[in-house]
């Protein structure tokens, strides 16, 4: 378990700074870029996403699950890595041809594509599924967070004046590039040089392809959003869409549960190891719906301060965006646990595709009635839809062999106790009105409400589990603090 924890930790170090830099430098990129040039970044972004997405046809996860199975033989885990990459190489080849011909062709935001590819090639050379595979989650962190913050400081002295948009895709697409190569210099001691043969690189397709239709299906219904508001609306609908989403900054920080358990999952289930495969199931579930829940609400409920404190009144249209995508979070992150804690280490990929064939299905049926009505917020609201069709489909697929819904039972509470901390925060919200105080206090407001109301319960349902863990913070916060002092 300490292993867990300390890549919980490294992975969660990143997605925090991943959530507090772009919350930074989001009001100097709306002055900048303004809601269009937000809503041209996204809408290229989104289109060269599909790229690569083809481009790497399901590697990372069937990287991480092959590595993961065969991290106990060097030798055999550096033959799969050179067979997988190999192959993944040739079909990024073939993609990457596509996208330049694309490129030439396209008629608006044509240097905007041009620039993308630099952001392409960065995305192929990127072989972070053998660290995820290898849970070595430090490195991987280390780099990921050097990286940020280097983003960071260029956004800030950069990327303002003239060109504003131009300077913005040259940084971003140049540090997705350099990026990348820092982990092939990171990879000299994991792996072995092996003699690989064409049938054994090509052994592998039938494995990434089964992959790749669910993670395609995914992104559909993750960014179809974007792409077809971009088509059927004006592209500062885009960027308020955009902006939206990045404000559930908190989503990244559970998604570090799946990320890390993944790999662990696979080498559990490759060992038969059911009551411990059980017991984290179980654990994290309870964690992923009581973070979901208070972030979800919480998020929902400081929306309408936050939009216009850190993007100005221009962007005051995100407040609903925000609370509906903020609702789609607890269905998005428990069907998140099920597909990259089960699924996919226990290779039940027809579940997988099936579920995210649904989702993709209900998300293009949804937008196309909703998006021409009512713009992004009909794309938010087939987002929520399609988030929690997904957790049903998924939820139905395996309800034989993996009980989620006893690992549910007792959580529902915790929903009542976000609902009851959205109601007392939006009160004191609209009595103090739009200022940074009022948000600051609204977070802190909310995270008492919600740890009392979470405290209460665990005592008089005497959750040991639960009490042990908040002692455990209390008393290493009051050691600290005698430190300090």
């Amino acid at each position: 378990m300490s292993s867990i924890k300390k890549n919980f930790m490294y992975q969660t170090m990143f997605q925090v700074l991943s959530m507090i830099l772009p919350l930074i430098t989001s009001p100097l990129l709306a002055k900048q870029l303004g809601p269009e040039g937000i809503g041209i970044y996204s809408y290229v972004n989104t289109i060269l996403s599909y790229f690569i997405l083809f481009a790497n046809m399901g590697v990372y996860k069937y990287g991480i699950r092959e590595i993961a199975a065969t991290k106990d033989n060097k030798n055999n885990m550096s033959k799969v890595f050179w067979e997988i990459w190999y192959f993944h190489l040739i079909i990024s080849f073939i993609i990457g041809i596509i996208y330049f011909i694309f490129s030439l062709f396209t008629k608006k935001y044509k240097i905007y594509f041009f620039l993308s590819l630099f952001s392409y090639i960065g995305n192929i050379i990127n072989i972070n599924w053998l660290f995820t595979g290898l849970e070595d989650f430090k490195k991987v962190s280390l780099r990921d967070m050097a990286f940020k913050i280097i983003a960071f400081f260029l956004i800030i002295f950069f990327v303002r004046g003239d060109n504003s948009l131009v300077k913005y895709f040259i940084l971003m697409v140049s540090c997705n590039f350099f990026g990348s190569w820092i982990f092939w210099i990171m990879a000299k001691n994991k792996i072995n040089n092996s003699n690989i043969k064409i049938s054994g690189i090509f052994s592998h397709w039938k494995g990434m392809l089964i992959l790749f239709i669910p993670v395609l299906l995914e992104s559909l219904y993750a960014n179809m959003d974007k792409v077809m508001l971009g088509i059927m609306r004006p592209k500062s609908e885009v960027g308020f869409y955009e902006n939206a989403d990045k404000a559930l900054i908190a989503r990244t920080i559970i998604c570090s549960i799946t990320i890390v358990l993944m790999p662990k999952m696979t080498n559990i289930l490759k060992n038969k190891e059911t009551n411990k495969f059980d017991e984290l199931m179980k654990k994290s579930t309870n964690i992923i719906v009581l973070l979901s829940s208070a972030f979800a609400f919480g998020t929902a409920a400081v929306s309408k301060e936050f939009s216009n404190i850190f993007w100005g009144s221009n962007f005051d249209y995100c407040t609903n965006l925000i609370i509906i995508m903020a609702m789609a979070m607890p269905g998005a992150l428990l069907s998140r646990e099920i597909r990259e804690q089960y699924l996919i280490p226990a290779s039940k990929d027809k579940q997988y595709l099936f579920s995210a064939g649904m989702g993709a299905i209900i998300n293009l049926i949804v937008n196309l009635i909703l998006i021409p009505i009512y713009g992004a917020i009909g794309a938010a609201i087939a987002t929520l839809i399609s988030e929690y069709s997904v957790l049903f489909f998924q939820m139905y697929g395996v309800r034989k062999e993996l009980k989620m819904t006893n690992y549910l039972k007792g959580n529902s509470i915790y929903v009542l106790f976000g609902i009851i901390m959205f109601i007392i925060i939006r009160i004191y919200g609209n009595y103090l009105g739009i200022h940074i105080y009022t948000l600051l206090s609204e977070i802190i407001l909310g995270a008492i409400i919600f740890s009392t109301l979470c405290y209460t319960y665990w005592k008089i349902t005497k959750n040991t589990y639960y009490l042990d863990l908040f002692s455990s913070i209390i008393k290493k916060l009051k050691k600290k603090k005698e430190n300090i002092i």
